[in-house]
């Protein structure tokens, strides 16, 4: 098999390796266009090999009305085997709210059905293609599938000079990116944080998991925008803090300001090769977080009123509390921000620190819960 370890790489060089669109393009024109793609890649995401080989069209951003657009969508795959796979593709940005639920519904099925011309009867498929081993979908519909699986493949995958040579070229450029990746994850514990995290996710969240804590648990990350800057985020918390999520069920929303928050700490790295910053914070949200704009245009508004009030109920009860090493905010969404620079601590170091930091403000946090009569 060719090497997957060329110096250069189509998909870096045209600065689209990070891209879920375009990787999607690149998922289903090799899926269209190569016998052997399309082989590997059902088997990388768990389609078994008893269906036969598969065949089919791959459509990319399919707009099926109210439930949303799924990011690619195989038709007609197997003669005796499933009629229909949606994919969820996930390079690390997370989930929006409902966004698998919706493409699970019996609504965005219906829609499918209609546009490609299937039997009432069919049987579908749904799969989350993430880069990330703790990003899981909304919905149980879907089944999480990790790009890891991509390199168990990498025999099989159309790497060698043969049929089309551009599907050969993508596909080669995207296991380099893959492999490259998942490389980035072994951090060394006595090398610099920043240093070893640079500019990639993977490495960001591979140190994020790492940290061990006596109270909390690691919830999982993803990556944001906001403002023009670049974050990957981490969160960490506790099933007490988050008990219920808000019922959509009817319109307004209801929300009980009892149950439904969400209060986790967040460990946000800005990325940025000029200034690399490490940051924790505490923050006190709806469950599931809604702008205030789209709070107050969809939930029942004493519901939100009522949590506001809870909110600040718990902000006055933790402010006096709030350890020596956090600093109170009550901002939008935050409560506190850790006062603590890791700008030249190593990882191991780094580690250390955050776990201390997370277990000092989690025990202040259950103590202004319990003052504010939280079930």
């Amino acid at each position: 098999m060719a090497t997957l370890e060329n110096e250069h790489n189509l998909l870096e060089i045209l600065g689209i390796a990070g891209r879920e669109d375009s990787i999607t393009n690149l998922l289903a024109y090799c899926y269209n266009n190569s016998p052997k793609f399309r082989s590997t890649f059902m088997r990388a995401i768990g389609m078994c090999d008893s269906y036969g080989e598969p065949n089919g069209q791959a459509y990319t951003r399919v707009s099926t009305g109210d439930s949303g657009v799924p990011d690619l969508v195989i038709v007609k795959p197997y003669i005796n085997g499933p009629a229909i796979v949606i994919i969820e593709n996930k390079l690390g940005a997370a989930e929006g709210n409902d966004q698998t639920i919706k493409y699970g519904s019996v609504a965005c099925l219906n829609n499918l059905k209609n546009r490609y011309e299937l039997i009432d009867n069919i049987e579908p498929r749904y799969v989350f293609l993430t880069l990330l081993p703790d990003q899981h979908p909304q919905s149980e519909q879907f089944k999480p599938v990790t790009y890891e699986s991509f390199l168990e493949e990498r025999e099989d995958w159309p790497v060698e000079e043969q049929g089309n040579s551009l599907v050969v070229t993508l596909t080669k450029a995207f296991l380099q990116v893959l492999a490259r990746i998942y490389k980035e994850g072994c951090l060394d514990p006595e090398a610099n944080l920043f240093d070893q995290i640079g500019d990639s996710l993977y490495a960001f969240l591979s140190f994020a998991r790492s940290v061990t804590t006596n109270q909390l648990i690691y919830r999982g990350g993803s990556q944001a925008r906001a403002r023009g800057h670049r974050s990957y985020l981490a969160a960490y918390g506790k099933r007490e803090w988050m008990l219920s999520k808000i019922d959509k069920s009817q319109y307004p929303w209801r929300l009980d300001p009892e149950t439904c928050f969400d209060i986790h700490v967040e460990l946000d790295y800005r990325v940025s090769l000029e200034c690399r910053k490490l940051s924790m914070f505490l923050h006190y949200e709806t469950r599931p977080y809604y702008s205030v704009k789209n709070a107050h245009a969809n939930i029942n508004e004493q519901d939100y009123i009522a949590y506001e009030q809870q909110r600040a109920r718990f902000v006055a009860a933790f402010q006096p509390i709030c350890p020596n090493d956090w600093n109170p905010t009550n901002e939008l969404l935050q409560v506190a921000k850790a006062s603590f620079s890791f700008e030249d601590l190593s990882v191991r170091a780094s580690r250390e620190c955050v776990s201390r930091l997370l277990d000092r403000i989690s025990t202040k946090v259950d103590q202004a819960l319990a003052t504010t009569n939280h079930n």
